[in-house]
């Protein structure tokens, strides 16, 4: 085999692997039991989100002391049941704190967002701050909430497993990088 062959076969074998995606965590809150008077929010409401970060959270990853937290996503949105805020809201205030175990899986976070001092925000909690799940409607003094009772964190990984449309073009590269190199053999080049 000669260079050329190798170095198409590297090629080749490069150009179809999968990139890496990003990481997705997915937050799924319980249902609020707390309500201020009158309220916008029932007992159908929750914090739900999801945020998209570039690599996955580390292993045994403690809080920061940053007022920004210890991630930075890429995107995250955000409800309460009533309003949804995502990384297109303008937002003022944005915290993503979280810790992790060994393996790297959420133990403990803190998430607050919020569109200005004492105007609207959503937090959600289960760190030394508190267990809570709260909305807030400041221009409507409206506010659900759930205490000491966490939601549960899922996360979607990239997958290392080509796509069959990326084994297909391996094979034709393959194919042609083959002829090329039997038709320059004829040559004798």
């Amino acid at each position: 085999m000669t260079s050329r062959f190798l170095g198409g076969l590297a090629a080749a074998i490069v150009l179809t692997v999968p990139l890496m995606a990003d990481t997705v965590y997915t937050y799924t809150g319980n249902d609020f039991n707390a309500f201020t008077s009158p309220t916008s929010y029932s007992g159908s409401d929750s914090v739900t989100g999801e945020i998209t970060l570039a690599s996955p959270l580390g292993d045994n990853l403690t809080f920061s002391s940053s007022d920004s937290g210890n991630a930075s996503p890429v995107s995250f949105s955000f409800s309460d049941g009533v309003q949804t805020f995502t990384n297109a809201s303008g937002l003022t205030s944005i915290d993503f704190n979280f810790e992790t175990n060994a393996s790297g899986q959420i133990t403990e976070w803190f998430i607050s967002l919020g569109d200005g001092a004492g105007s609207d925000t959503i937090v959600t909690s289960d760190s030394g701050a508190g267990v809570f799940d709260y909305g807030v409607m400041s221009h409507d003094n409206d506010m659900g909430e759930i205490e000491r009772d966490p939601g549960t964190w899922s996360i979607s990984s990239p997958s290392s497993v080509p796509e069959p449309g990326s084994l297909a073009f391996l094979g034709v590269a393959l194919i042609a990088i083959i002829a090329t190199e039997r038709k320059l053999h004829r040559r004798g080049a």
